[in-house]
């Protein structure tokens, strides 16, 4: 069976498209258009299934984000080709005081600090391939990082989790 080339074309130039980087800060807002110059904040990120599609990475620029916690049940997930990525801007130290909950798939989140709350740091309920990648967790009155035994493949690298009161 032979593909027509022009369908070839358009799933390659449609996957370069779906796929894309928002920036979020600090600072940022609701209304921000999810670039350097104009971030968004975290929480609207975190829940904006029409901003955040699978395949898009989002970038967290430098500082402290209160976040109380996150939960992203029934809102933003990416697939097995496409997950949805968390990360800190090379060389930005960005510190996230509060939780996350991560129910969705195809979550990763790399190289940022979750700090300071009266649960668990991080908790996975669910979700399939879910990855914690090079973070540091500390200071939580629960354990630093929980995960769930429902779900699916789970991967846990380079964390680093400390002064937790578990």
């Amino acid at each position: 069976m032979k593909i027509p080339i022009f369908l070839v074309i358009f799933v390659f130039f449609y996957r370069a498209i779906a796929a894309q980087d928002l920036y979020v800060a600090p600072d940022g807002c609701p209304e921000g258009l999810g670039t350097l110059d104009s971030p968004l904040d975290v929480v609207t990120a975190f829940t904006d299934t029409n901003r955040v599609i699978p395949g898009t990475t989002v970038w967290f620029r430098e500082g402290v984000y209160e976040i109380s916690v996150l939960k992203n049940r029934n809102h933003v997930h990416g697939t097995k080709d496409n997950p949805v990525i968390w990360r800190a801007l090379p060389h930005n130290r960005v510190t996230l005081h509060g939780r996350m909950v991560i129910y969705q798939d195809d979550f990763w989140l790399w190289g940022f600090e979750i700090e300071g709350s009266d649960q668990t740091g991080v908790k996975i309920h669910g979700g399939n391939s879910v990855k914690l990648i090079n973070l540091i967790v500390y200071d939580h009155a629960k354990s630093g990082i929980f995960v769930s035994p429902n779900g699916g493949r789970r991967e846990l690298y380079g964390n680093i989790i400390v002064t937790t009161q578990a």
